[in-house]
């Protein structure tokens, strides 16, 4: 089933695939001089508990963006998702668009996760940046499943 979607909601798959493959290819260029150790784990006190490998921060980047394309491509396929409310013929149509748009942004939200990770990595953003896409997890999930009981 193809959900037509809205300008903003097709401009966020679009960014988020291309996002999800460019920045795994960014960090690769970019990890090429690292230092062996990068911080992987931190604390609540926000120092470094753990750190790991450069190939460790790679597979790590390229799985985020393989998780957020894997949620793009799962979109395309709204009525195998289940739902917490009956679906029927007339709130189908809604019920499959509020999933798929749901889904486009959570997988925008792993690649926020990611662009953060290598900002921090490369550029020494802080870390407590991730907390703005963990949020938006919460948010998106919280808000998309909440209209899902009002589209009923």
């Amino acid at each position: 089933m193809n959900i037509t979607l809205d300008p903003v909601h097709r401009a966020l798959r679009a960014g988020t695939v291309v996002a999800a493959v460019l920045v795994p290819l960014y960090f690769l260029v970019g990890s090429l001089g690292l230092a062996s150790e990068l911080p992987m784990q931190y604390s609540f006190d926000g120092e470094v508990s753990r750190t790991g490998s450069v190939t460790e921060a790679r597979v790590t980047v390229a799985v985020l963006g393989v998780v957020a394309i894997g949620l793009i491509v799962l979109a395309r396929f709204p009525h195998t998702f289940n739902y917490l409310v009956a679906i029927t013929e007339d709130n189908k149509l809604r019920q499959y668009r509020n999933a798929v748009q749901m889904m486009l942004w959570l997988a925008a939200t792993f690649v926020g996760v990611q662009i953060i990770m290598v900002g921090e990595w490369l550029h020494g953003w802080p870390i407590i940046l991730v907390f703005v896409p963990l949020a938006a997890i919460g948010a998106a999930a919280v808000y998309f499943l909440s209209r899902m009981f009002r589209l009923k």
